[in-house]
């Protein structure tokens, strides 16, 4: 298991939250990491489900509308793409909400002390705009909500620090 890409610092300078625990690192870190995979590969099957369903809606949208079929057959053609974007949309709007084993808070929003992508205590919180920077792995997130779409990979909890994804979520 290579570890070597994630820092956790705990200079003089930072305050820990209340939930730190110490002993997470590094005995408890794996099962962290093995609490976290079913429920990361659910949100990743669950992104993947919503985009096939997309392509499948505009590819059968596309080859209804130019092939020259009857009127019965487009009508249960239409019928079938909407229940097709309808299920897109329900699996997309009422999916899996990431949430962190250890602390139990919800990891979208990026609004705590570490960096969703490195676990870096120096993150820093964005006042108004929702334009937050880490200078440790140099990446700028940019969310207003927990509902717009995010430009990061979450690979830790930014409320006590765990590492809960190498590859990012």
């Amino acid at each position: 298991m290579k570890l070597s890409r994630y820092r956790l610092s705990l200079s003089v300078s930072s305050t820990p939250p209340a939930v730190f625990n110490s002993e997470y690192w590094p005995r408890e870190r794996t099962a962290f990491l093995h609490q976290f995979r079913p429920t990361a590969d659910r949100y990743r099957r669950r992104k993947r489900t919503v985009l096939y369903l997309l392509l499948g809606f505009m590819l059968s949208g596309f080859l209804i509308t130019y092939l020259n079929v009857s009127d019965v057959v487009r009508i249960s053609g239409l019928i079938l793409l909407l229940a097709v974007l309808l299920g897109a949309v329900i699996t997309f709007a009422f999916g899996l909400r990431l949430r962190c084993p250890a602390c139990r808070k919800r990891l979208e929003p990026a609004k705590g002390p570490y960096c969703p992508q490195c676990g870096s205590d120096q993150f820093q919180q964005g006042m108004r705009t929702g334009d937050s920077y880490c200078p440790s792995c140099d990446s700028r997130i940019l969310e207003e909500d927990g509902e717009s779409s995010r430009n990061y990979r979450i690979r830790g909890c930014t409320h006590c620090g765990v590492m809960l994804d190498e590859g990012g979520v």
